[in-house]
């Protein structure tokens, strides 16, 4: 192998060494929600909950009293420069909110939640969604050794 083969190879491995630990950390953020909304195709209540990291891809949000759950997917949303507060967007059509994206404050990466069939629908109807968001608060960042990451409560 020569020395511009080798060098491709040591960049492409640092990329993919980065891929892997940031699927390694654990976002918890916790957020008192005033109104009903909807993640994917399920309805929840307003509430107190909790949406987690649980795996590269997939989020869980579920109320502090374990009786609402739902997991659904994401993709990473970035920022242009670390995210000034921790804050969940929902895309509101009429009465109906969705949860779209979460935040953290002083990350420059958040997550995008795929939009569901019904919000799809609501888009293909002419529908416009008000963009707005709600305070969040990180309540832990943990890698997935169980280890508190620098800089998390």
């Amino acid at each position: 192998m020569n020395v511009k083969h080798l060098a491709i190879a040591a960049v492409a491995a640092f990329g993919l060494l980065q891929g892997v630990a940031s699927a390694q950390v654990s976002v918890k953020v916790e957020s008192n929600i005033p109104f009903p909304f909807v993640v994917g195709d399920t309805s929840l209540p307003a509430g107190k909950y909790i949406v987690e990291t649980i795996m590269r891809g997939e989020i869980e949000v579920h109320d502090l009293d374990g009786k609402h759950a739902v997991v659904h997917s994401v993709e990473g949303a970035n920022v242009r420069s670390s995210a000034a507060k921790t804050e969940l967007i929902f895309n509101r059509y009429g009465d109906r909110e969705f949860l779209s994206a979460v935040y953290v404050a002083g990350d420059t990466a958040g997550v995008q939640l795929v939009q569901s069939k019904l919000e799809k629908e609501l888009l293909g109807k002419g529908e416009k969604a008000v963009r707005h968001s709600h305070p969040g608060v990180l309540h832990k960042m943990m890698s997935r050794t169980g280890k508190p990451k620098k800089g998390s409560s």
